[in-house]
């Protein structure tokens, strides 16, 4: 499962900068000065907001699904999940203000409006055309991946997905470590590799009154998590751009720390957790691109063209229940943050 994610999370990446006029961005004003396109700066820049959802998403994706009980196994006690999360994109999120004053060769093609609320790549469709100063040549502002589907249903919340795969084992004085893991490796043109590790700790029991109360527990977590993924699409030769050694590169870190409450009534389980939670991703274009332009506008050539970082920190809160059958365990859970998160999952545990 996460080797088919991460395949097509690089491929959607990579053809969603391509589909949506993605060289017309870069190229757009020809060549400067120093020989580099002139809509360089503009296209990351526009690139930044378009995609935010996506950088932003997945920190909050990583933060979450950590645990599904406060209580931690005894010593070498396990337990093995998997589970789907969606972070839910804020209305905010889905369009972005586009300025005219923001930008340097891009403006709106209707020159009586300065600014206008364009779509991210989770947002709907858009008529808005915008405008190469340079060239006076015109293209189409990048839709969202869900036109169609705002279009018949306006109010629906889209939502970030990333299925996790987890182990959980006790060591002693209550204490789990938690791995998610996944060697960097290569499939086809993507290159993916997870690493995460967490710390799960019953503080309970340095509290006299939980020791009458064997189905309440009460613990701490630390946990970090980083993935990597690239996709590498080969090199290009046409009659306008040249490239070599050229990557789609896309990271995320994420650091939370939590405090966690449950309590057992037979096969229900009802958990909840508060903390912090940080986090950073990256979005990279690499390699060598030489640019010719069409009609006498020069020649460029530059190196790694788009950089776009997104960052997140802040509270969050979590609330879920799990209703276990034998070793087998059935969980949900709701996280109250910047992008709210749904996680569903499934675990076989041996306590």
């Amino acid at each position: 499962m996460k080797k088919k994610y991460l395949i097509a999370m690089a491929c959607v990446l990579a053809g969603s900068l391509h589909a949506q006029s993605f060289n017309e961005l870069l190229t757009s004003g020809g060549a400067d000065a120093n020989g580099k396109p002139a809509g360089l700066a503009d296209a990351n820049k526009y690139l930044n907001e378009y995609l935010r959802p996506y950088g932003e998403g997945q920190i909050y994706n990583l933060t979450t699904g950590w645990y599904h009980s406060a209580k931690t196994h005894r010593k070498l006690g396990f337990d093995v999940s998997v589970s789907i999360h969606a972070a839910f994109v804020p209305k905010e999120k889905e369009s972005f203000v586009f300025n005219n004053s923001d930008y340097s060769t891009l403006k709106l093609a209707d020159g009586t409006r300065t600014s206008a609320s364009l779509p991210t790549f989770m947002g709907g469709g858009t008529s808005m055309q915008l405008r190469n100063t340079a060239t006076n040549s015109t293209i189409s502002a990048p839709p969202g991946i869900a036109a169609g589907i705002k279009k018949a249903i306006p109010n629906l919340s889209l939502a970030v997905p990333l299925p996790v795969a987890q182990i959980s084992v006790g060591l002693i004085k209550k204490t789990d470590i938690k791995l998610r893991y996944f060697p960097t490796t290569n499939i086809g043109n993507v290159k993916a590799g997870v690493f995460g590790v967490g710390v799960q700790h019953n503080i309970g029991q340095y509290i006299p009154v939980f020791d009458k109360l064997p189905l309440v527990h009460l613990s701490a977590l630390a946990a970090y998590n980083k993935l990597t993924a690239s996709y590498l699409p080969g090199e290009t030769q046409t009659t306008y751009l040249t490239t070599s050694n050229t990557s789609l590169d896309y990271s995320v870190n994420t650091f939370t720390v939590q405090a966690i409450g449950s309590v057992k009534l037979l096969m229900l389980e009802l958990y909840a957790g508060a903390g912090f939670y940080t986090g950073s991703s990256n979005i990279d274009l690499n390699g060598k691109y030489d640019f010719t332009y069409a009609g006498n506008a020069g020649k460029a050539s530059l190196t790694n063209p788009i950089s776009l970082n997104y960052k997140a920190s802040g509270l969050t809160a979590t609330a879920g229940a799990k209703f276990s059958i034998a070793f087998f365990k059935f969980y949900a859970d709701y996280t109250f943050a910047q992008y709210k998160n749904l996680n569903l999952g499934v675990a076989f545990s041996f306590r």
